[in-house]
């Protein structure tokens, strides 16, 4: 099977690392399967700085860039169709908003089946576009031929805008995040916070509105008066590092909190912390929550999308959006009980390794291509 996979950029976020999770299995996958999958993953950005392309190039799967400030741009519009032509893919999955919208009308066009992503329940308010949501939607009930959400949430989110008879659930999966040895982990949490036994909270993701870090860090303040060593290290790059930065600095967290940008130690940094945290005012089945679990780390997250369906009473603890009291008090709840920590962690853990194992998703992904190609889906 000859698969293409289109996506709006390769930065390093949710959809884009799902795209690494599938490059890497399916490449498995054919080393066992006399047909064989081939897989190309297509950029509709200029961001050959991405680490991704390399993670891909590592696995056998060649990233092309067809690149363009404009959502419509004729050249580079008839410049994807000639490729698609060309290249003859048995069926092309789209992500995020431009690549679901030019990807079916590009697969339209050359006759190629297409699959469409829905990975959040709402659109990033930050580059909210109402006509380009408008073409989205006409798109999304008019060409593809089946539309995959990444949890029930997300599913139920579109139901009413895209017909939810066309819409199927395939759980995001995770690798498994592998345990440190104790030496390794006190060095780790020595080298961040110059001892190791302090209370170490992490959260992972872009530094953008949707994540809520500002609720986050606000709510550490007030940790902070019953946890004085408490730590918070927070994983990722965004537009909003300067004002959290700012935020930091004003409510006197300078020595509690470390912003430590990217990194490509992620699970090793999971692997060594206490809790992990995510504040989020708007998700889908965030890659984050899920890897944090497989590294038998409760959690403790806001009521968003379909994070209330992993994070459960036996996995950690959830508060409502926008509240930094509550997320404080959840937070110190778990920090005081550390054998309910504990006893989360290893729920997380098994959650994970049941429900979102990233082989088992390859397949079903691939036996869906199949049944959409030969005219039917899976439910």
């Amino acid at each position: 099977m000859k698969i293409a996979h289109l996506i709006d950029n390769l930065h390093v976020g949710g959809a884009q690392n799902l795209i690494l999770t599938f490059a890497q299995h399916c490449s498995q996958v054919s080393q066992n399967d006399d047909d064989g999958h081939h897989l190309d993953v297509i950029s509709l950005e200029a961001d050959h700085s991405s680490p991704l392309y390399a993670q891909l190039a590592a696995v056998g799967v060649t990233a092309h860039c067809l690149p363009s400030r404009k959502l419509f741009r004729p050249r580079r519009d008839l410049q994807l169709v000639r490729f698609l032509q060309t290249q003859r893919y048995d069926v092309i999955q789209t992500h995020l908003t431009r690549a679901n919208i030019l990807g079916n009308l590009a697969g339209f066009l050359t006759r190629t089946p297409v699959v469409s992503t829905l990975h959040s329940i709402g659109e990033n308010v930050q580059f909210y576009n109402p006509y380009r949501r408008l073409a989205e939607t006409l798109v999304l009930r008019t060409f593809p031929k089946r539309i995959i959400a990444v949890g029930a949430a997300v599913a139920q989110a579109h139901r009413q805008r895209l017909g939810g008879d066309r819409i199927s659930v395939l759980l995001n999966p995770t690798e498994m995040v592998p345990p440190i040895s104790p030496p390794q982990r006190a060095a780790i949490r020595q080298g961040l916070m110059q001892t190791a036994d302090r209370p170490f909270l992490i959260s992972v993701g872009r530094l953008i509105p949707a994540k809520g870090y500002p609720d986050l860090i606000r709510a550490l303040a007030r940790i902070k008066l019953a946890h004085p060593q408490v730590f918070l290290a927070i994983v990722g790059g965004g537009t909003l590092q300067p004002d959290l930065e700012r935020e930091v600095n004003q409510l006197g967290l300078g020595a509690n909190i470390e912003l430590l940008g990217f990194r490509t130690d992620v699970h090793q940094l999971l692997a060594a912390a206490d809790i992990f945290v995510n504040a989020s005012v708007r998700e889908g089945l965030p890659l984050a929550v899920l890897e944090a679990m497989s590294a038998r780390l409760p959690v403790v997250a806001t009521r968003v999308g379909d994070v209330p369906n992993v994070v459960t009473d036996q996995t950690g603890l959830l508060v409502d959006p926008e509240n930094p009291d509550q997320l404080a008090m959840a937070i110190q709840h778990l920090l005081e009980n550390p054998d309910k920590l504990n006893r989360m962690g290893l729920a997380a853990k098994d959650h994970v390794d049941q429900y979102h194992n990233p082989k088992t998703w390859t397949q079903d992904l691939l036996d869906f291509y199949t049944a959409v190609i030969d005219g039917g889906a899976l439910q």
